[in-house]
């Protein structure tokens, strides 16, 4: 199906539901085609009759131009549900993944009615446009491994082509040959807001037409040392406020059997309207007894909803394709001193592969 990196509007029907039939052949024409098809029936809630049907095709020619890739994908899908009625969602993308110049672009079309029970949609009645443009350069015996530019842009209008949201962004990333990374990026923004909505903690965002640009910066390190950063600040502008993003994770990592992850995300926002900071923070253990043996504990708590979540999974392959499966959570708020206690979870899965 047609995907692109970071589009927020992905409709396509997901296996995890109940997929009755996909095909795919290919054709030695040329370069590579294939043609997929897909079909679900039913409704996890139980609360509709649904049902979703499609087909795609995509198509390479790594010989394009004489020695450059080209791709093209389009999809067609269709609901039928008793509750929103039927209607279509489609996509087409052209890409040109190629050094030193690159680009793609993505055109996605979104019924209002289109329901995928057995996915999930993000936004309906839209028509979305994504493009990036890139330019790299490689070096070898020098400090600098990578260098690269590109420009990305996303608008996003209704059926009747007025425009509701558009981000367009220039990058600059650099990476070295010991594997470090840094990114920057300078991110104008644009969005049309047709009623007013709520931030948390109930700031209000008031109906409008807002601008506005931001400088965003990352540095992540190479994850082969014992220990890894992973840093990221977004700045200052939000609507027709302030607001700073930061986004920071560690992985200490000290021989092959342990890992250590804690992390934290946060983000202040200051509008006329109002004041708001949300934090995030979550911590994850590793241990790994053997290579077919591990133990992952996750534990996440924010601000907003003080909802505490805690996860242990433990999991030991003991022969190939066997496998027992142990996990143990537990879901609570916090209010002041007070631990409540919400959702309790145990689960235990014995594995076995039969072979003949």
């Amino acid at each position: 199906m047609v995907r692109r990196r970071g589009s927020s509007t992905d409709n396509t029907p997901t296996s995890g539901g109940q997929l009755l039939s996909v095909v795919r052949v290919t054709h030695p024409i040329l370069a590579e085609s294939k043609f997929g098809f897909i079909f679900t029936n039913g409704d996890p809630t139980g609360g509709t009759k649904n049902t979703v049907a499609g087909a795609d095709f995509q198509y390479m020619d790594s010989n394009f131009l004489g020695s450059k890739i080209f791709t093209t994908d389009v999809f067609y899908d269709r609901s039928f549900s008793n509750k929103k009625g039927d209607d279509d969602s489609r996509a087409l993308a052209i890409g040109f993944p190629n050094e030193p110049w690159g680009g793609d672009f993505v055109f996605k079309q979104i019924g209002k009615n289109f329901q995928p029970a057995l996915g999930f949609i993000n936004r309906t009645n839209i028509r979305q446009y994504d493009g990036i443009v890139s330019h790299l350069n490689r070096y070898r015996g020098t400090f600098l491994n990578q260098l690269e530019f590109d420009t990305d842009y996303e608008f996003v209008t209704d059926l009747q082509d007025r425009l509701e949201s558009r981000s367009n962004d220039v990058v600059a990333r650099a990476a070295s040959a010991a594997g470090d990374e840094i990114i920057f990026k300078l991110i104008n923004s644009a969005e049309n807001v047709p009623a007013r909505f709520f931030l948390p903690k109930n700031v209000p965002v008031l109906r409008g037409a807002y601008d506005w640009t931001n400088v965003y910066a990352r540095f992540r390190s190479f994850d082969g040392r014992p220990l890894q950063i992973d840093a990221e600040v977004t700045c200052c502008s939000f609507y027709n406020g302030h607001s700073v993003h930061t986004k920071i994770g560690l992985l200490y990592r000290p021989n092959a059997y342990f890992e250590l992850l804690p992390s934290y995300e946060g983000t202040s926002i200051d509008l006329p309207t109002g004041r708001v900071d949300i934090h995030l923070l979550a911590l994850e253990t590793i241990v790994n007894f053997m290579p077919d043996m591990s133990l992952d504990i996750q534990g996440q708590f924010d601000n907003i909803s003080r909802n505490f979540a805690f996860l242990a999974r433990y999991r030991w392959e003991y022969e190939p394709g066997n496998e027992l499966f142990i996990a143990l959570g537990q879901g609570a708020i916090i209010a002041e001193s007070a631990f409540l206690a919400q959702r309790s979870l145990f689960t235990i899965r014995l594995g076995h592969t039969f072979r003949f």
